[in-house]
């Protein structure tokens, strides 16, 4: 195995492999239970061996599915979290927002954090800025608009 050094002689962490693929080929579907579970079998085992093979040769080894994988809604994701994460966001919205949660069922969505909120308050900003905390989670796999759903963290 090749040794990476890095920064001040530090050996590297070893790149890795990642294999994307649809969740069919991860978790085959078959009318007959027998071989289904054999396809889910040999599918495991592939996996397996791919993995020792790509350690072997010195590189990490992950298998991520399209559900996974989601570049775009991320990106947009990133650049609204990003808008609502400074220290300019007012603290008396974010202090008002907690409150609004507590009134709200444990899975809600961001119509009805307006609804709970002043009207002076955006509740979109509010739930990204509630979300940067932690303390409410929305769906990664979609991106968020004033209409996302969330559940409390």
């Amino acid at each position: 195995m090749r040794l990476r050094k890095g920064v001040g002689g530090l050996q590297d962490p070893p790149p890795n492999l990642i294999e994307v693929k649809p969740l069919i080929r991860i978790y085959p579907v078959h009318p007959d239970r027998r071989r289904q579970d054999f396809l889910r079998w040999r599918a495991k085992a592939r996996w397996r061996a791919i993995r020792l093979a790509a350690l072997i040769l010195g590189f990490g080894f992950e298998l991520a599915t399209e559900r996974e994988i989601r570049v775009m809604p991320s990106l947009a994701n990133a650049g609204a979290m990003r808008r609502c994460s400074d220290s300019f966001f007012p603290a008396r919205w974010e202090k008002l927002g907690r409150l609004a949660l507590l009134r709200l069922p444990h899975e809600s969505s961001i119509p009805e954090l307006a609804r709970v909120l002043p009207p002076d308050i955006d509740a979109f900003s509010v739930a990204l800025r509630l979300a940067w905390r932690g303390e409410l989670v929305l769906d990664p796999s979609e991106v968020w608009s004033r209409t996302t759903k969330f559940v409390r963290g």
